[in-house]
């Protein structure tokens, strides 16, 4: 018996299958397959360009990063690391430096020539949630942030937090 191929399937639910490609010696082609069980460390492949992965994989990545910074504006007790008014705080990262551009030169790094990224998604996540809170510097209040990025104007206004109304 002679195994002419053989390869792994992954699928979804982490699960390898083996499979070995043998002709026989009357000449027919038999296929067998072995399951081997997922291991714990295993996860999903992301395969895609670059917009796709923004796109898809983006939002759960900034739902993660507000996760993770909220102890932090949760002890500066909503106040403005910059004028010191008590509003809703926006991270503030290095100029050029925002969660999507830091998605996308991440993506860039492991992209082939026809811009397809194939990643696995534990450590594209670990990584990019890293340097997007690497990146911050701090956390102000709209219109501080907006007087620093002009990209920020365009999202709207925070709000003062409630009971400190000046008119009031």
């Amino acid at each position: 018996m002679f195994v002419e191929r053989s390869g792994l399937c992954k699928t979804s639910v982490n699960i390898e299958t083996r499979y070995f490609m043998t002709t026989q010696p009357e000449g027919t082609t038999r296929i067998t397959f072995v399951l081997i069980a997922g291991r714990e460390s295993d996860m999903s492949t992301f395969n895609g360009t670059i917009d796709e992965y923004v796109r898809m994989i983006g939002p759960r990545l900034r739902n993660i990063i507000q996760a993770k910074t909220k102890p932090r504006k949760r002890d500066l007790d909503h106040v403005c690391e910059k004028c010191g008014e008590r509003r809703e705080l926006e991270s503030i990262h290095d100029v050029g430096r925002e969660r999507v551009e830091i998605i996308r030169e991440f993506m860039a790094k492991h992209a082939d020539a026809n811009g397809e990224v194939t990643i696995n998604l534990e450590f594209a996540e670990e990584q990019l949630v890293r340097e997007n809170i690497a990146s911050i510097v701090g956390f102000w209040c709209h219109e501080c942030h907006a007087k620093v990025d002009p990209k920020v104007g365009r999202y709207g206004k925070s709000m003062p937090m409630p009971g400190t109304c000046r008119n009031a």
